[in-house]
């Protein structure tokens, strides 16, 4: 573990770059709500 420790900082080791997929699930345009309005109603106060 040592040796490759001294090895990676002789060596400037970088990290492997990740191949994560990214999935279009979340890719929408969200709503924007009137939080006050809907609080309102949600107690009835209106």
């Amino acid at each position: 573990m040592v040796g490759w420790l001294i090895d990676a900082i002789k060596k400037d080791y970088q990290p492997p770059i990740s191949k994560v997929k990214v999935g279009k699930f979340n890719d929408y345009v969200q709503r924007e709500y009137d939080f006050d309005k809907l609080e309102k109603k949600l107690l009835g106060w209106e």
